[in-house]
């Protein structure tokens, strides 16, 4: 099945016509819908890594309107020509390209008759090919196979940049550096690989009404090993969102302080100035802000956390650990969330570096608990 950049959610009829021939075609290829329709006069492109690509637009206008054999052009023939021709344009932008995107028109209200008759021009002077939706039903993920057009990196980038600008990587905003041995005089750009644009525009679609965001919350999971792009994704999307709903605040909260002021960095030289309704800062520094809001001051944090947990360790003769690993353990049991000593017997602690047998992990749990309640008694926080 092909990947669809965004998801379909809420689609019409006709659309859904559409997505279930596109969804024939194997997982190499990649069906793309402007975010931003009012620039684009097709309404999908379609992309294979070797075969190249494809413009589709659906028309909904009848062989009435359009007719060749009339006396006089009507507006809609005229509409009608002028987006045919900006449908084929995107290939000719670059020099070294002689011909223009292939591209595929679904005539929607038209017979396969009429289609053939309204075919014969547009296929001469544009190089476009006109379906009915009876032959795109029957056909269209052979015929979208079949007409996908190889296009030079250089047209596909500027395409892509043109309909798709949320995709572009800033050289910015990579620490990564990509050698390629070419001497002629361009620039070259990067953009995001097909699984990471997928995650980013997921689930785009926000509720109607605000009361029902709590019914139509979703959280998704993106995991990669480092350096696999998840930052990327989150700042993309961050940034899309701000973009497509400008009435809207977006936070982006990330554990790294040092991060976070990379981050800042890179985007004012990317960009000049954040989005004014975009806001990017460490987990912690939000929910030290929570804090304040909700209790009327800031949280006082315990300095003397190694001295508490020499005090108290005593009491537990079987922890063997020193000072400090016992200190990176309690902070191991917080960060992961543990709420109980059941799951921080069941916890998963690969990677941690030593071992601790169930008898061990009671008695740090216990630790925990009496270090908890002394910085309550204080009003303070570890």
């Amino acid at each position: 099945m092909a990947l669809f950049i965004p998801e379909w959610q809420r689609v019409s009829g006709s659309e859904l016509q559409i997505k279930r021939v596109l969804a024939l075609i194997d997982d190499a290829h990649v069906v793309r819908r402007p975010l931003r329709p009012q620039d684009s006069a097709a309404d999908l492109f379609v992309q294979h890594p070797a075969k190249g690509w494809l413009a589709l637009a659906a028309c909904p206008l009848s062989f009435a309107e359009l007719d060749p054999a009339q006396l006089f052009d009507s507006p809609r023939r005229t509409e009608f020509g002028q987006r045919l021709i900006a449908l084929s344009t995107p290939g000719r932008e670059h020099e070294g390209s002689p011909q223009g995107m292939a591209v595929l028109v679904v005539m929607w209200s038209c017979t396969s008759d009429e289609t053939r008759v309204l075919a014969r021009e547009p296929l001469v002077r544009h190089g476009t090919r006109l379906v009915s939706r009876e032959q795109f039903m029957q056909l269209g993920s052979k015929l979208v196979s079949g007409l996908l057009e190889p296009m030079s990196e250089r047209c596909a980038q500027a395409l892509l940049g043109r309909f798709f600008p949320e995709s572009e990587i800033a050289l910015e905003q990579t620490t990564q550096r990509f050698w390629v041995r070419d001497n002629s005089a361009r620039l070259q750009r990067f953009f995001l690989d097909g699984e990471q644009e997928w995650a980013v525009k997921l689930d785009l679609d926000l509720p109607d009404e605000q009361a029902q965001a709590s019914a139509d919350f979703s959280l998704r999971l993106v995991t990669g090993v480092a350096g696999s792009g998840k930052t990327l994704i989150a700042v993309h999307r961050a940034l899309l969102l701000t973009e497509l709903f400008p009435t809207q605040r977006v936070l982006l909260l990330i554990h790294n302080t040092p991060v976070v002021a990379d981050l800042l960095d890179r985007l004012r030289r990317t960009r000049g100035a954040l989005p004014s309704n975009l806001e990017v800062m460490t987990f912690f520094a939000w929910a030290t802000r929570q804090w304040h809001r909700m209790f009327g001051h800031w949280p006082e944090l315990s300095k003397d956390l190694p001295a508490l947990v020499r005090h108290h360790r005593p009491r537990w003769p079987e922890i063997k650990l020193d000072d400090g690993l016992l200190v990176g353990e309690l902070a191991f049991i917080d960060e992961s969330l543990i709420g109980s000593e059941e799951d921080y017997l069941a916890a998963k602690r690969s990677g941690r570096g030593f071992a601790l047998r169930a008898g061990e992990r009671s008695q740090v749990w216990a630790l925990r608990n009496a270090l908890a309640a002394s910085l309550g008694q204080r009003g303070t926080m570890a």
